[in-house]
């Protein structure tokens, strides 16, 4: 099973158990993904999308120009 998509089940597994376990992963391969993240509706793009939204944080990529402002701006 993908780790990415492992995260889930952890958290459900945790809670149907009442916290008295918690599971563990070993990652035993690497695959790459080949698609462009930031190419809408690639399986890459969905990937990090989920990630961004586990973590709680915005799940619109920002914008690098938005950076590039900020540090040639100082």
């Amino acid at each position: 099973m993908p780790v990415a998509e492992s995260t889930c089940l952890t958290d459900d597994l945790i809670v149907l158990i009442n916290y008295q376990a918690f599971s563990q992963f070993v990652l035993n391969h690497w695959k790459t993904i080949d698609d462009d993240p930031l190419e809408i509706d690639t399986k890459a793009n969905k990937l990090l999308l989920n990630i961004r939204k586990k973590i709680v944080i915005r799940p619109q990529l920002p914008n690098v120009n938005d950076y590039l402002e900020k540090v040639f701006t100082l």
